[in-house]
Parts: structure tokens; C-alpha cells; sequence
């Protein structure tokens, strides 16, 4: 392995005990994942490289911090000591988030494994916690719990973590002591509006801003150097460009700043409106809004009353439509696009904003600070709301009229939303749906909590007709069954499979809504249990919704749930079961027609044929899946089909075809970052790797895909330990034990990116295909070689005479152009690699079209393939 691809220092890699068995020993049994331990290894030195970009996720600050030179210094120092954890504590608006990103953005140089904000403002269930620090990291949940993931994946490794707003899930404070225990080089820097109260915190507390003393006014010059006057002078500058601090106007400003109590948040909430006001008319509305020493709320902190009072001036210097969609803006967590805002605010006939575009609105609350404004997915504007303000904002819903109504139509959006999205999930589109879901996970959350919620009030004067009880359960339940996939593609395992439970145990008559919804409803619930590797409940679920499609006559849902029970059975190694449901499943698909449903079942027919030993029906099922999913566009399905059928040619001695088939595979599912697909492609490679002689590349190939198989966290099935024993047993048989140690090592700590570049310079070329059919060393003995038999020669000859006569009539530049397009590569880069202009390239298409009889650049792509010229 080159060791240019190595980090500058390999450090206690986690490595399976699958990995680690005695190599005189190796059982061809399943095992499950989460039985194995992970021993540490000795850090293996070597010569430092040039060092790497840091890794952050860190926003970017648009200004430096103002006023906080001193705190920034002392919390950089105790962090760069052996403190672990280092809490900023204070109440809201202080600047405590602003001050931990400063000093996290100083520190990203001493992190080598990077260095991550988290953000826990839309969560309030300390449950969620690991979940939401292992998916900033990138982790994906799966078959084992997340903590213990976490725990993983954060012990060899030298991270600060940002935690932010952590006051929302205090009672979770214990989890950073069971983090900091087993990972030694991780530090924590938390912000909270109270102490956690946990061994070896240091608390920080956060202050206000110094403010100037009005009754002894230092010179201009001093002045400007005070933290709250020098903060409030650069927030007016941003929306009057010309403000300046002056001799008139210096003692409003340091009044002012007095008044707000050196509030970071209030402070510039006050500066927001010089663009309409005088320091002196703003500390004129100051004086009548804010009331600093006297309180009504005598047991509430008096730096939250200061901030209450702050928002509650900033409240009423707006204007009757504003003070409205303010505080409808509760209803959303991790705010909304223009659209989901007009369709919840619409209708209303509320006469304060019926001349007003929502729209129009919304700029002016971005204008005076209540709203923020953030670029979506393709810029679309999307506005959101600090937290503190979002509390603030929903006390004032509480008890009003339309607070049910906004809630209701909340939910109705989310879910019809989800509901036009779940079939974009599936197909070319997918990617782009996933994009546009994402930054609403928040408000799907809230909503379906909503509708699960037991005690919804509703107001005697809502302008709105309350739901029937049965509604809500009902919008819960559809909820759920159209954000399965969008949950399945991001591993959100846990929380999903936790929300389609809990609206199950609510139905207590399993006839009570309509059968297509108690079907995904319960479908849904089966899907997550078996991606978490629990296979009885999973069936269990499945077994409901089988009887239930079975009693009202459902076919084709009868159909999808077979074919899911026979994935299930098939993981779990029962193959004969498994190939017996999906034959029930695809006749039923072909009376109704089904393509789709037909490509799955194939698909898993052919998956299960392989681990079933019959490759003949294998290559058969994975053919036919890949021209139905071909005519469907059905890309990440194809991606399937060509991985399986790598492994069918991997079987069958035909190693640089499988290594084709596979890095095609591959190329599709990196286009999804399907990281559990790219293992599974992985895991063939490195088959091959061993079964060519290769075997230190071969057992950094298997570390790698076991890593990206932890990252999402999947357990083994039964197909790869069929395919990984024996490519474990050479490579154990190949290799020194230093040697296989230091190449599971480089695997585990590869970048995904990295890895892909590795697996891409393994392509082949024909002379390699021809050389392969020759080979005859002990490592190509060892595998079972399966040949086909004499009819489906004479079927596959009979079938390819007519092909054989259309190659050729292609020129052999016309075949080099066919091959490279079938690998999947535009035509700007088939003419970069066969060094010919783009025009050209096109001509060549034409020309080859027109001689095999095809239209487009799939038909053409699919008799490369069928024909092995790829």
C-alpha cells in the first residue's frame, strides 16, 4: 500500500474480531455484529506529510466577535490544557454560541480529526442527543445502537465538539462523561444556559458586555473600545452605512447600551433600528418598553427579564401584520421556505396584513432582525427564527384563536409535502428530493409530535372546524409511511422505527384507517427493524401486514410484502425459504404489471440465488432486473444489479469482468452516497484482490468497507460473510500478522473519497479479460469456479449471433467510444480519454446508433454490457 495514502499517524484503529480470528480457525458461521469487540492496536509511526486542511463544519463568521478578546484568550487556553469539557454558561442572548464558535474557529488547527458544530436547538428529547452528534458527524444509524457507534467512532480520534444550546436536553449531560471516558483525545465545548453538574466540568460564564459608566464619560476614542458601545455602533453600520459614534450622540448610545445591560442580543436588536431612529429616539422607546428594575415576574432570572423585556420592545415597535406573522412563526422549528409560510398563513381573513403580501412581510421582519434569511436549495429563500425569539414568539401563540388552526395546517403541509416527495425517493430524482426534505426533518419531527400529542387545545373562537380524534392518528400514520424512505436513505433507524411503533400502539383496530395506509404503516415498521438487524420483529410486522393485505384482497401489497419477508429470510441465510416468497411475489408483480415491483424482486432473487449457489438463475434474475430498472430509469436499482452481477463473474473465475461490473456499480452509488452499497462493492474487490495474489491491498479493501459498514451502522448478512470468509482465509494464509494489521489499519482510516480513487485504478483492460481465462494459479483454485451448462451456452450463442454480426460492422474506434459511454463517463469525458474533440464524439454516436439499431444512450450502454464489451 502507498504510504502516501496513510495519515500522518495510525492510532488504536477499531478493527473487528471478524478480522482477527485465528487464521487456522476461520468459521464460515454468521455473526452478529454487535458480539464484536474491538481491541486496540499499537500506534504505528510514520514520517509526518504535509498537513491536511483542517476538518470543520464551523460557520463562517461574518465579523470578528466584538468586546470578548479576554474570554476568547482564556477559554483557548483551558481548552489547549487537560480540560476535557468546558462549559459557557449564561442566559440567553449573552453571546455564548458566538464566543464558542470564536473559539473553536482558533482551535480547528489543534484538532487533527476536526473539529464540529451541533446545534440542539430543534431537539428537546435528551434521547436525541447521540443521534444528532452522530449524524453532524456523518455517522448513519443502523443495526446497533448509536451510542455505542459514537463511542466508536470518537476513540481514536483527536475532535472538539461544539455543542450548543444545551439547557434544551440538561438531563443528557451525563452521555459527555461516558464520551470523554473512552475517548481520550476528544474535548467538549458546551453552551448552556445552566451548569451541567457533571465530574470534570469547568464552568465558564458568559457575562454581558462591559458597558461605559453615562455619569463619567470617558473620551470618544475610550468609548469606542467598550465592547457594548463598539457592538452596537457595528450593527447600525450594517443597515446605515453612515452611523458613526459622535460627541451628539454618545451619551444615548452608552445609555442605551446600560439599559439592555450589555445583552449582546438586545443590543443589537437596538442598532437594527437605527435605521429609522436616533440614538436618542431609540432610548426614548427604550425607556417606555423596558423596565429594568422593577418586574412583575419576581421568580425569573433578571438577565431574562432583561431579554424579555428586550424582544417585548422589539414586539411592539412593529406594525399590526408584522406583530401577526411573528408570532405565527412559532409554528415552525428550524424555520420555513416562502412557501410552507404562505400555505400556513394564507386564509386567515385576518384584516391586519390583508393588504400585504406575505412575502412582503417577512423582508421587513428580516429587516428589523425578529427573522433570519438563509439561501436553500437553489437559493430559494428560507427564513428562520433565533430560538430565544421562537420561545418568545410561541408564548404569544399560546391561547390565541388560531393557534390550532396553524398547528393543523402545519401538519397538513409537512404531510402532504412528504406525501409528493416519497415517490421522487425512488429514481433519477431522488437526490434532489433528499436535498429538499432535509432542511425540514425539524418540522416533520414537530408536526408528527403534534399529531401524536394527547392533550391539543383548542380555542372556543378558533376560525377553524377541529379535526374528528381519528384524524390526527390517521395524518400520523401517513406521515410515517411516506417519510420511510427519506428515513431509510439518511439511516435515521432509530427515531424512525421509534415513530412508526408508537403510532402502531395507538391503533389499537387494525381496520380503523384505510388498508394502503395500515400497510406502509406497518410495512414501514418492518423495513426499520430488519435495517437494524432485528429479523423476528421485523417479520412480525411484516406477518401483520401480509394477513391484513391477505383479508382485503390487496394483491400487489400482498405482493411488496412477500418480496420484503423474502429479504429478510434471505439476510438471515435462508435461501430457499427466501427464492420460495420472491417466485410468489413475481408472479403477482407480472399479472399486475408491476415493472418496478418486478426489477426489486428480481433483483433480490438474483442476491439470493448467488448465496443459494445457483448462479445460473443469478445471472437470469440480475438481467432481467437490470432492463426493467433500465426502462424505469431506476438508478440505484441498477447499481444493485451490476454489483450482484460482479459477484456472479467474481464466482465463475471471470475476475477483471467482475472488477468492471463492480467499479460501475460503484460510480452509480457514489452518485448517492450510498455508502452501504460501496461496501458491498468493496467487499467483492477485495475478493478478487485476494484471489490475484494481492492480499495486503485485499485486507485494506475489506477494513475499508467494514468501516463504512460501521459508519451506517449495518451488520454483516449472511451474503458477506459467505463472500468475506474465504477472502479472509487467503489473506490470513497471505500475510504476516504485522503486515495484515497495518493494512487493516490503512483501510479503516481511509477516506471514502480515498478509497473510491483506490478502487478506481483497478480498472482493466481486455488483455487483462483474456489473461484471466488463462489463469490457473492456487489462489484462482481455491474458488469454487461454476460453469455454465451446455443449453445456456447454446441459448446465450443463439441469442448473441445477431450481435456478433452488428459489432461488426463498428470501426474500432466506434467500439473504444461504445465502451467508454457504457462505463458511464459524458461525452466531455470520453473525448478527454480517448483524446478526440466532444464534437467528434457525437458524430461516433450517431454513427453507431444508426448501425445497431438503438435511439439512445441506454439501449446502446445496455448491448455493451450484454454483449461484454464492458
Amino acid at each position: 500500500m502507498n504510504p502516501q495514502t496513510y495519515k500522518n499517524t495510525v492510532s488504536s484503529t477499531a478493527i473487528p474480531n471478524f478480522f482477527l480470528d485465528n487464521k487456522n480457525n476461520i468459521a464460515p458461521r454468521m455473526r452478529n455484529e454487535r458480539e464484536i469487540t474491538r481491541p486496540n492496536l499499537q500506534v504505528v509511526s510514520r514520517q509526518k506529510e504535509t498537513p491536511l486542511a483542517p476538518t470543520h463544519n464551523l460557520p463562517l463568521l461574518a465579523s470578528a466577535i466584538v468586546g470578548r478578546d479576554r474570554e476568547v484568550a482564556e477559554c483557548v487556553a483551558l481548552l489547549r490544557r487537560d480540560l476535557s469539557l468546558l462549559t459557557l454558561t449564561g442566559t440567553g442572548g449573552t453571546g455564548k454560541t458566538r464566543l464558542a464558535l470564536q473559539v473553536a474557529h482558533e482551535l480547528v488547527n489543534d484538532f487533527e480529526d476536526g473539529t464540529f458544530f451541533v446545534s440542539l436547538t430543534a431537539i428537546s428529547d435528551p434521547a436525541l442527543v447521540p443521534t444528532t452528534i452522530a449524524l453532524t458527524l456523518g455517522i448513519k444509524e443502523g443495526g446497533k445502537p448509536i451510542l455505542d457507534l459514537l463511542k466508536e467512532w470518537l476513540s481514536a480520534r483527536q475532535v472538539l465538539l461544539v455543542l450548543d444550546n444545551f439547557e434544551q436536553v440538561v438531563s443528557a449531560a451525563p452521555l459527555l462523561t461516558e464520551l470523554l471516558v473512552v475517548a481520550p483525545g476528544l474535548k467538549i465545548l458546551v453552551t448552556s444556559r445552566e451548569v451541567l453538574r457533571v465530574y470534570g466540568e469547568r464552568e465558564y460564564p458568559v457575562t454581558p458586555l462591559a458597558v461605559p459608566d453615562p455619569k463619567e464619560m470617558p473620551s470618544l476614542r475610550q468609548l469606542s473600545e467598550n465592547g457594548a458601545v463598539s457592538l452596537f455602533v457595528q450593527r447600525a453600520r450594517s443597515v446605515k452605512p453612515d452611523f458613526a459614534l459622535t460627541e451628539s450622540n454618545a451619551q444615548a448610545i452608552a445609555e442605551i447600551c446600560v439599559r439592555l445591560d450589555g445583552l449582546p442580543l438586545a443590543i443589537e436588536l437596538a442598532a437594527a433600528r437605527s435605521k429609522l431612529f436616533t440614538p436618542q429616539a431609540l432610548l426614548a422607546r427604550l425607556s417606555n418598553a423596558l423596565d429594568l428594575l422593577v418586574t412583575n415576574m419576581r421568580d425569573m432570572p433578571l438577565r431574562q427579564q432583561k431579554l424579555r423585556s428586550a424582544f417585548d420592545w422589539s414586539y411592539t415597535s412593529l406594525e399590526p401584520a408584522e406583530k401577526t406573522i411573528f408570532t405565527w412563526m412559532a409554528v415552525f422549528v428550524k424555520g420555513c421556505t416562502l412557501e410552507a409560510a404562505e400555505a400556513v398563513f394564507s386564509g386567515f381573513n385576518n384584516p391586519d396584513f390583508e393588504d400585504y403580501a406575505i412575502l412582503d412581510i417577512l423582508s421587513s421582519l428580516v429587516d428589523k432582525s425578529m427573522l433570519q434569511l438563509v439561501n436553500g436549495k437553489n437559493d430559494e429563500p428560507r427564513f428562520g427564527m433565533l430560538e430565544t425569539l421562537r420561545e418568545y414568539a410561541q408564548e404569544r401563540l399560546t391561547g390565541t384563536p388560531e393557534e390550532y388552526c396553524l398547528h393543523m395546517r402545519h401538519a397538513e403541509y409537512f404531510l402532504d409535502l412528504a406525501e409528493k416527495a416519497e415517490p421522487g425517493l425512488i429514481g433519477p430524482d431522488q437526490t434532489s428530493w433528499v436535498e429538499r426534505l432535509d432542511p425540514e426533518q425539524a418540522n416533520f419531527r414537530a408536526s408528527l409530535e403534534w399529531l401524536l400529542e394527547n392533550n391539543r387545545v383548542v380555542q372556543a373562537n378558533t376560525p377553524c372546524t377541529p379535526a374528528e380524534p381519528s384524524r390526527y392518528l390517521e395524518m400520523a400514520a401517513r406521515m410515517v409511511g411516506s417519510l420511510a424512505r427519506l428515513w431509510n436513505i439518511r439511516s435515521q433507524t432509530t427515531e424512525s422505527r421509534r415513530g412508526f411503533e408508537t403510532v402502531l400502539t395507538k391503533i389499537s383496530d387494525r381496520t380503523s384507517l384505510p388498508l394502503a395506509i395500515m400497510h406502509k404503516t406497518l410495512s414501514g415498521a418492518g423495513s426499520m427493524a430488519y435495517i437494524q438487524g432485528d429479523y423476528p420483529a421485523s417479520l412480525a410486522w411484516y406477518q401483520e401486514a401480509l394477513d391484513l393485505n391477505k383479508a382485503n384482497g390487496d394483491n400487489l401489497g400482498t405482493a411488496r410484502i412477500l418480496r420484503d419477508m423474502g429479504l429478510v429470510k434471505a439476510y438471515a441465510g435462508e435461501c430457499r425459504e427466501a427464492l420460495d416468497l420472491f417466485e410468489e411475489a413475481l408472479v403477482v408483480h407480472e399479472q399486475l404489471n408491476d415493472r418496478w415491483g418486478m426489477g426489486v424482486t428480481l433483483l433480490n432473487q438474483g442476491l439470493t440465488s448467488i448465496g443459494a449457489d445457483n448462479l445460473e438463475l443469478a445471472e437470469t434474475s440480475l438481467n432481467e432486473a437490470y432492463k426493467i430498472f433500465t426502462d424505469v430509469k431506476e438508478t440505484r436499482g441498477s447499481s444493485y444489479v451490476l454489483n450482484n452481477l460482479g459477484y456472479v463473474a467474481l464466482l465463475r473465475g471471470e475476475f477483471a469482468r467482475a472488477t468492471d461490473l463492480l467499479l460501475q456499480s460503484l460510480r452509480l452509488k457514489q452518485t448517492f452516497n450510498d455508502r452501504l452499497g460501496i461496501s458491498w462493492s468493496l467487499d467483492g474487490l477485495a475478493a478478487i484482490l485476494a484471489r490475484r495474489g494481492q492480499f495486503e491491498k485485499a485486507a485494506y479493501f475489506l477494513s475499508a468497507a467494514n468501516k463504512l459498514r460501521d459508519l451506517v451502522c449495518s451488520p454483516l448478512t449472511y451474503f458477506g460473510h459467505k463472500l468475506n470468509t474465504p477472502t479472509l482465509a487467503l489473506v490470513r494464509e497471505g500475510l504476516d500478522e504485522e503486515t495484515y494489521r497495518k493494512a487493516l489499519t490503512a483501510g479503516y482510516n481511509q477516506s471514502l473519497d480515498e478509497m473510491l480513487a483506490e478502487s478506481y485504478s483497478l480498472e482493466g483492460t481486455i488483455e487483462d479479460r483474456r489473461q484471466d481465462a488463462r489463469v490457473t494459479t492456487k489462489t484462482t483454485q481455491s474458488l469454487p469456479i461454476v460453469p455454465r451448462n451446455s443449453a445456456a451456452t447454446e441459448e446465450i450463442s443463439r441469442s448473441r449471433s445477431s450481435s456478433l454480426k452488428l459489432i461488426d460492422t463498428l470501426t474500432s474506434r466506434e467500439i473504444e467510444v461504445l465502451r467508454t459511454v457504457a462505463l458511464g463517463l459524458s461525452n466531455q469525458q470520453v473525448a478527454e480519454k480517448l483524446v478526440i474533440a466532444p464534437r467528434t464524439v457525437n458524430v461516433h454516436l450517431t454513427s453507431i446508433y444508426g448501425k445497431l439499431g438503438v435511439t439512445s444512450r441506454t439501449e446502446a450502454t445496455r448491448f455493451a454490457f450484454e454483449n461484454n464489451l464492458v
